[in-house]
């Protein structure tokens, strides 16, 4: 079987040993063969790293595709939100339209699927004059009970102090 290969810190926990033993060396024989060892054991960490700033420069250049490529998604991503939006209201001023010019509320798309306009307003009770307001229509917090009110004005009830105002609220909801 092969030899394993040596990792940097390998290398590097190779390398402070020979240094020791270079200093430590007693005959000047001992010191020159443990020197050529370390020269060539730098020789080996040289080819190493220049392999692994081989690999960084790839990787770098790697991320920089990556990032370009996340600003390019990102942009599409904008541009497909913003077409949607486009779409939507287009979609929904059609369905007005046509709801006041020819009363239909609803489409059945190709694939069978229906789009149908909620002209109807919404109500909510949204001007309280707490100073009029009568003290049957308070929560126990002294806050006014909006939905009863809400409800009771609905019903035809006349209350003084609070009024319903109506809001446009058309929207679209899409069924199978």
């Amino acid at each position: 079987m092969g030899e394993k290969k040596q990792t940097m810190m390998d290398l590097n926990m190779e390398l402070h040993t020979m240094a020791y033993e270079m200093l430590h060396a007693t005959t000047e024989e001992e010191r020159e063969e443990r020197q050529a060892k370390m020269v060539a054991l730098l020789a080996s960490m040289d080819d190493k790293a220049a392999a692994y700033l081989s690999v960084m420069d790839r990787h770098a250049i790697e991320m920089e595709a990556c990032k370009r490529s996340v600003e390019r998604d990102t942009a599409r991503l904008k541009r497909m939100e913003r077409s949607m939006d486009f779409l939507r209201t287009t979609l929904q001023r059609t369905l007005e339209i046509q709801y006041e010019t020819q009363g239909v509320d609803q489409l059945k798309t190709a694939e069978g699927r229906w789009i149908r306009l909620y002209p109807e307003a919404t109500k909510k009770v949204l001007h309280v004059d707490e100073a009029k307001l009568p003290e049957e229509w308070w929560k126990e917090t002294r806050a006014p009970r909006k939905q009863d009110i809400r409800k009771a004005i609905k019903d035809g009830e006349e209350i003084p102090g609070a009024d319903l105002e109506v809001i446009p609220n058309p929207h679209i909801r899409w069924e199978k």
